[in-house]
This record gives C-alpha cells, structure tokens and sequence, in this order.
C-alpha cells in the first residue's frame, strides 16, 4: 500500500508543480555507460502546450506504430502522423477540442477520440473523416477490436460495444461502482471467441457474452477497502485470465466461470506481457518478475527504487518504464540492465505503454515528449 500512496504523491507533484520548463527536450542528465549502444534517440517531439503557472498539462497518450508512421492525438486536439524514421509530420488535423490520447487501428481505419466522449474514425490512407459518435462519457481507454465490433470501457464505468464499420451501438452494460476512493482509470477489455471480459473499479472482474452483452459471471479478486480498481487489461495465458488490482495481487481465473485458479504474490504496475511460455510484468514496487502457466516465478529482480509503470519486448530484451523518469533495458540472455535513458525533464514519468515496431520503441511522456529510438 506503501508503494501505491508514493505513486499517488507523484500525481500529486505533477499537478502541484508551479515551475514549468518550455525550452524543449532536455536528453540524459545523468546516461547510463550502455545508453548508446541501447537506446538510439532517431528522433522526439515537444507537444506540450501552453500552460499557466500551476497547472501542469500531464501527458497520458499512447502512441501507435503503422505501416512506418507513427500516430498520436495531444492535449491541444491534434491529429498527429509522423514519419517512423524521419520524423518529419506527414499529417496535423485540428479537432477543435482536447483528445484522450487513446488510439486504436482497424481494417484500415484510425479510431480516436475525445475527453468529452466523441469517437472519430478516419481512413488511414485519406485521412477523411468517415464518421464520429458521441458516447456521452469521456473515452479514456483505448478500444478493443474483436469480430467486427469497437468495444469501449468509458469513464463513467460503462461498456460499449459499437458496429466497427458503421459505429452504430449494438449494446452497452453501465456498473454500479459504489466505492469513492477508485483511482478512476479503466482498463481495456480481452476477448476470445464469444466472450469479453472487463476488468471494474470495483475490485470485480467480469466475463460477458459478446453478441448480447450479458455479464456470464463475475469474480471479485482483491479484499481491500479502497483502490480495489482492476485497471490494467486482462490477459489470456495458457488457458487461464491473468488480472490484478491496484490494491492485490496477480490471480489466475477461469476464463469459462471466473474461479481462481491460483495468485502470485506480486501486484503488476501494468498489464503483463506474455513472451513464450512466460509472462513478464513489472511491479509497483519496481520490480521485474517472469512466471510460468503454473504461477512459478521464474526471475524475480529489483531493478528500481520506484514503481514500473510499462514493460515491452525490445532488442531481444525488456524495456521498462519507471515512476521516476527513466528507461531501463534489461537482456534477457542476463537479465541485468545494460542501459538507461533519463527522460530529461522535471517530473517526467509514462503513464502510458511502451510501443514496439520491429528495431523502434516509441515512448510519450508526462510531460508531452514524444521520443522514438531504434
């Protein structure tokens, strides 16, 4: 618990912080002796806006890689699409109102949206808008893609799930959250075949029959009192649904009924990433744990004195993302780190996730910096 109250003081921080710096993007203060053999700047953005004293504008976006562009929504409600390798801007569309920063792609098409609930669909050769729909609850998690349907977990704790090619509604399912003291972040959901599963602020995770929407079974995972949110996106591993709660530890469930299968005594500081036979996640307390179909650990290192907000697959190694604004790249042949890159900027952080394409990891920062290496 600790440990989470100490990200909740970071949050704290960036909000309270009455010194903004606007002369651009400082790299690597202090850089690791591997940081240019592992992380290769090709190239970063300064999308920060103009902010008054004391309100510090945090960046929780994550980027998408497509086809060699990069595409990404910001805080001033701009459309971005850059050149992976370049980075030279190929298109900047004006929306007219803040973006969540939430992206998604599918079957040719760029899904964003706003803070206010609007959903946009645009072509991705065109970039013409082929229509938007209100959803009348800001969108903050990006939507799931599974048999032609666009499902949305929004702020006000609801699901939806819309026609793709149409964006008509085909059925939506609203929670009753009775808690006060949620950390008020939703989390994407999973599906396979015909079942969806969410996770909620409540502390519940819930599987749904997909055509109609109807909650099959639901299965509490933690008995804490308060920040029970189930906030990172249930994974399918080996038969079995990983979850975890803000506030509890990792559990295995049944994907048919819910039951809980076994628990690791670790609580994931985002969704876990599944490589091989093996899931590898970083905790809150900034570690690094590999574990097996059984809940084995396999690896178990503390790598950072602050939590671990993301871990993607990179270079034949993992690459973390720490509360405390630096990249760590860890071999997997050693499991050591073998590089580090400082975000440069006061209180810099990534609240969103780390993306991969091919050699490039694309990275947004709290603080609007947008970088991309190779």
């Amino acid at each position: 618990m600790q440990n989470l109250l100490t990200s909740f003081l970071v949050a704290a921080l960036f909000v309270s912080c009455a010194k903004l710096e606007k002369a651009g993007i400082k790299l690597n203060k202090y850089p690791h002796k591997s940081q240019k053999e592992v992380f290769q700047l090709a190239w970063a953005k300064n999308l920060d806006p103009v902010s008054q004293t004391g309100n510090l504008s945090i960046g929780y976006g994550t980027p998408i890689i497509h086809n060699e562009k990069v595409y990404f929504s910001d805080k001033l409600g701009f459309i971005n699409v850059f050149d992976l390798t370049s980075g030279r801007q190929l298109h900047k569309i004006d929306e007219g109102k803040q973006l969540s920063g939430k992206l998604g792609i599918y079957n040719g098409k760029l899904f964003y949206s706003s803070i206010s609930g609007r959903v946009y669909v645009r072509d991705l050769a065109s970039m013409k808008l082929d229509y938007a729909i209100d959803l009348k609850a800001p969108v903050e998690s990006a939507p799931l893609f599974h048999q032609g349907r666009a499902i949305y977990h929004l702020r006000n704790h609801q699901i939806l799930a819309l026609d793709a090619v149409s964006g008509k509604i085909l059925w939506s399912y609203k929670r009753a959250i009775p808690y006060s003291t949620t950390l008020q972040r939703v989390s994407v959901p999973e599906a396979k075949g015909s079942r969806l599963f969410v996770g909620f602020a409540d502390g519940y995770v819930g599987g749904f029959s997909l055509e109609e929407g109807v909650l099959e079974w639901e299965s509490k995972i933690t008995n804490a009192n308060k920040f029970v949110d189930v906030d990172v996106r249930p994974v399918l591993f080996q038969g079995k649904l990983v979850v975890s709660s803000a506030n509890g530890t990792l559990k295995y469930l049944s994907p048919q009924t819910g039951g809980q299968i076994l628990s690791v005594e670790a609580t994931p500081g985002h969704t876990p990433v599944v490589d091989g036979s093996r899931i590898v996640f970083g905790t809150v307390d900034g570690k690094v744990l590999i574990v097996d179909g059984n809940g084995q650990i396999a690896f178990n290192s503390q790598v950072s004195k602050a939590g671990i907000s993301s871990l993607a697959i990179w270079k034949k190694g993992y690459v973390v993302s720490t509360y405390d604004g630096s990249l760590l790249y860890l071999s997997k042949q050693k499991m050591k780190i073998e590089g580090q890159w400082d975000l440069g900027t006061d209180f810099s952080t990534v609240f969103g996730k780390l993306v991969v394409s091919n050699s490039h990891l694309a990275v947004y920062s709290s603080r609007n910096r947008l970088y991309i290496f190779r």
